[in-house]
């Protein structure tokens, strides 16, 4: 493994409080922000779908990203060492890139779900089900794991891991195996981006054309534009996930391939550590988005935490309907 600034297997740090602060407060929202949406859907009945399955799935791995991002360092760089035999630093960044390539990977079965729902409304039922549901997550999980293996055990061209001390944190060296780097860019942001931009284009394009017919005919029946302005809803809340999605990893997956490829040289640290931050930072963007995009999302959240002021309102169980398949 490539080792900077070490001792006996053992790395020296400088303590940087204001970056131990920012990294902190980082990983503690994120991990209160997925434990949140686990635990609004887990007591909500009706989010209990494939999507919901989905949801539950990436709120666990962002919940891991905001962990493994910093937590396992916390001890270390408070005593001034960073991991013993390494260990430490090889099990942090497994563990991010890992949960990170799951969480991505995760978004992109989510805009597929929403396509099948908008695209295939009668036979989404019958396609999209629990057991296949489960199936894809696990395989996803699997992937994740598998990808990340070669750099672990030092395989030929898979690169390394190494202490990042501008950003504080532990990531695969890009710069020893740059074709390694493009693989896993491709492989999975490039190739997950263009499945989104691909659902949500086509969902645009079926929600305008649907509101287009529906001021041509001036339909009477009272459901039209009650379905319309769902659709719409829908699509402005994942709109803005997708778009959060694009601006936290766009800006880090660029740096790690111009890395690679140039040198390290080339980038100042105060940009590898809002890159890195930004990153992660998409593993609460969800949380956020949901709650303030969705009302009813928020309301079963309301009636879930604060229930003597929720007491008067519908029951979370009756009051939202599918929010991650129908109405995100």
């Amino acid at each position: 493994m490539v080792l900077n600034s070490t001792e006996g297997g053992i790395i020296h740090l400088e303590p940087d409080i204001p970056v131990s602060i920012v990294l902190t407060l980082t990983s503690i929202v994120t991990i209160l922000a997925n434990i949140y949406i686990i635990i609004v859907i887990v007591k909500t009945k009706s989010l209990h779908t494939p999507a919901g399955y989905m949801m539950i799935s990436l709120a666990c791995t962002d919940f891991m990203v905001g962990w493994s991002h910093n937590v396992p360092l916390w001890y270390s760089d408070a005593n001034g060492v960073m991991g013993h035999k390494w260990f430490v630093c090889q099990f942090s960044s497994v563990l991010s890139c890992v949960c990170c390539v799951c969480s991505i990977y995760t978004l992109g079965l989510l805009s597929l779900d929403k396509y099948l729902a908008i695209t295939r409304p009668l036979r989404y039922d019958d396609f999209v089900t629990i057991p296949r549901c489960v199936i894809l997550i696990i395989g996803v999980w699997v992937f994740s794991i598998i990808i990340w293996i070669p750099p672990l055990f030092d395989l030929p061209r898979s690169g390394d891991y190494y202490f990042e001390e501008a950003a504080r944190v532990c990531y695969f060296d890009t710069t020893t195996s740059p074709y390694y780097t493009l693989f896993i860019v491709v492989g999975v942001f490039v190739l997950v981006s263009t499945v989104i931009g691909f659902c949500y284009f086509k969902i645009l394009k079926i929600s305008l054309a649907q509101s287009k017919r529906m001021a041509e005919t001036l339909s009477s029946d009272g459901d039209g534009p009650k379905i319309s302005k769902t659709n719409k809803k829908a699509i402005r809340t994942l709109l803005t996930i997708v778009s959060a999605f694009y601006i936290a990893w766009t800006p880090y997956c660029t740096e790690r391939v111009i890395r690679g490829f140039v040198g390290e040289y080339v980038t100042p640290d105060w940009f590898l550590m809002a890159s890195s931050t930004l990153a992660v930072s998409n593993s609460y963007f969800n949380a956020f988005i949901f709650t303030l995009t969705n009302r009813k999302f928020r309301h079963s959240a309301i009636t879930i935490f604060m229930p003597y002021w929720g007491r008067n309102r519908v029951s979370p169980n009756t009051m939202v309907t599918d929010v991650t398949t129908h109405d995100t």
